[in-house]
């Protein structure tokens, strides 16, 4: 089968980085064209000669000018001459490619990861043609929030709907966790020591530092939290991020010495595998891809089953905090859970069988065929 696969971008976000696993998934038995709307780091972590083809259109909606019109039909044409048999869209942030499958008369598959704050604002921003993306033959959901979302946002048939979930490379996460973990800065430059100190304990978290990511909590929780270490595993301050991170003014004002970040890096595996305790403070997630792949490291999870999708792997093989994200409730909730006997936090064969990148795809796969 041949397969375009559209990529909203190559940054590392969770939404891309579990697109391009699922694609190359798809490229050990299909042959699979890689486009991506916008160029990032992620591009260097793409094996040499996986995919047929790899295309950047330099069309993304942050920096592109261009109409949703005039972005269709550029696509609908490079459809006609390239010919797939199927259009795998992942993300709602490249639906105009959804338009441009219906266009060229292409069968299409659109894999949704944002909450529909994220869809209205896209669909506010002309990014997508909510007509069109009724016209996907399926679409995927990333959690049952997400799945509700679209619900709510479209009027889509019941049996176009998948909740697909979230899946991890369990092999390739556990390799690379055996790496030299990314050094990690504070603010006066001096750099974390990874191998800890018996008296303090290491809480990390991982992602675009921004509003929506709790940047600002992770910082207070710190500031209330001085017996513990913070590790902010992602773009911090990195002058190259496009992001604004609401806790760098705090900081800039009250500069924590328990606060340390490590900026981009394509390989935040070896860092969280040396987290005492992996925190996310998302105060909105459809489901967050570090978490199942925190839990497969053997490392102890707590999410806010308010934020978003992630409670679905907590609940079961980590730690749900009823709630809204509070600083203090997790900082109270740290004290409580370090004081306590530590337990064996390896997870079950059910988590691997649930989060098995390979089996999930090639179901999907089958599915689809």
């Amino acid at each position: 089968m041949k397969i375009a696969f559209i990529l909203h971008d190559l940054n590392l976000t969770g939404a891309a980085r579990l697109g391009l696993q699922v694609a190359r998934v798809m490229a050990r038995s299909h042959d699979v064209k890689l486009v991506a709307k916008r160029d990032g780091p992620l591009r260097e972590t793409i094996p040499e000669g996986l995919f047929r083809d790899l295309v950047i259109t330099d069309t993304n909606h942050e920096d592109c000018d261009e109409s949703l019109d005039s972005r269709v039909a550029n696509a609908s044409q490079w459809l006609k001459e390239s010919d797939p048999d199927l259009v795998y869209v992942n993300s709602i942030a490249a639906a105009d490619w959804v338009g441009a499958a219906r266009q060229s008369a292409h069968r299409s598959v659109l894999h949704i990861h944002e909450m529909l704050r994220e869809i209205s604002n896209l669909r506010l921003s002309n990014v997508f043609d909510g007509y069109d993306v009724g016209h996907s033959d399926r679409i995927l959901a990333a959690s049952r929030e997400c799945l509700e979302a679209v619900r709510s946002a479209f009027s889509i048939p019941a049996e176009k709907l998948t909740n697909f979930g979230v899946c991890v490379d369990v092999p390739d996460i556990e390799a690379k966790s055996r790496d030299k973990p990314a050094a990690a800065v504070r603010h006066d430059g001096e750099l974390l020591d990874y191998r800890g100190k018996p008296d303090r304990k290491l809480i990390a978290m991982c992602g675009l530092a921004q509003h929506r990511k709790g940047a600002d909590l992770f910082w207070e929780t710190a500031r209330i939290s001085p017996e513990h270490d913070f590790l902010w595993i992602g773009p911090w301050d990195d002058p190259n991020s496009e992001l604004v991170n609401p806790a760098l003014p705090l900081n800039s004002q009250m500069p924590l010495d328990n606060l340390y970040w490590t900026n981009t890096t394509t390989n935040p595996y070896s860092a969280m595998a040396r987290a005492d305790l992996f925190a996310l403070t998302s105060r909105e997630d459809p489901n967050p891809l570090v978490v199942p792949e925190a839990i497969s490291l053997g490392r102890p999870v707590v999410t806010f089953a308010a934020s978003g999708g992630a409670h679905e792997w907590t609940s079961r093989h980590g730690l749900s905090l009823s709630g809204k994200p509070d600083p203090q409730r997790l900082a109270d909730f740290a004290r409580h859970f370090f004081s306590m006997k530590q337990l064996d936090w390896t997870p079950g064969p059910a988590f691997f069988q649930e989060a098995d990148l390979e089996a999930k795809t090639t179901e999907l796969l089958n599915s689809l065929n």
